[in-house]
């Protein structure tokens, strides 16, 4: 078993892939914000060319943001938790640090998900064949990673780490 909270497959996933994966969804939404506007829905959505200057303004500020939401997450998943595995030496105290970043990251992950299928008609939203790689990055992507999460929180393929007898929680 690993000491630590964050064993190999959990280390590729969390510290390697996730911050990879949002990252690149930053530069995606940086670089070209209005065509990642128009290529978040399939079909026969218009794809920014029907847009004012005004409303073009609108979906370079709102899909920037959203890049610089997922670039946080980038710097989450990769920093912060490389920084416990670093610096707080004791595996207990690793583990409920990484348990707490990892519970917000899981709850993120559902309300992404429920946000990005929400509004579409259930018709597109329940047909994933129908989906492109930005509905599959949304929704399958952060999927997979929320069921990491969930394996993890399980203890799958990790060591426990035990708590001192008698340490008092806060």
């Amino acid at each position: 078993m690993f000491p630590r909270p964050l064993a190999p497959p959990y280390a590729l996933l969390f510290l390697t892939l996730e911050p990879l994966s949002t990252l690149t969804g930053a530069i995606a939404t940086w670089v070209d914000p209005v065509g990642y506007f128009g290529a978040l829905v399939p079909g026969n959505f218009p794809e920014g060319e029907g847009l004012g200057e005004a409303a073009r303004m609108r979906v370079r500020m709102a899909v920037g943001q959203l890049g610089n939401c997922y670039f946080l997450l980038a710097l989450l998943s990769s920093l912060g938790l490389r920084a416990v595995r670093t610096h707080v030496r004791d595996p207990a105290a690793q583990e409920v640090v990484v348990r707490a970043l990892l519970l917000a990251l899981a709850i993120a992950d559902i309300t992404h998900i429920v946000l990005t299928l929400l509004p579409l008609p259930s018709s597109f939203a329940l047909s994933p064949q129908t989906w492109n790689a930005h509905m599959w990055g949304n929704v399958g992507a952060t999927a997979m990673l929320f069921l990491g999460r969930c394996a993890w929180f399980a203890g799958l393929g990790r060591g426990a780490v035990e708590r001192e007898k008698g340490r008092k929680r806060r």
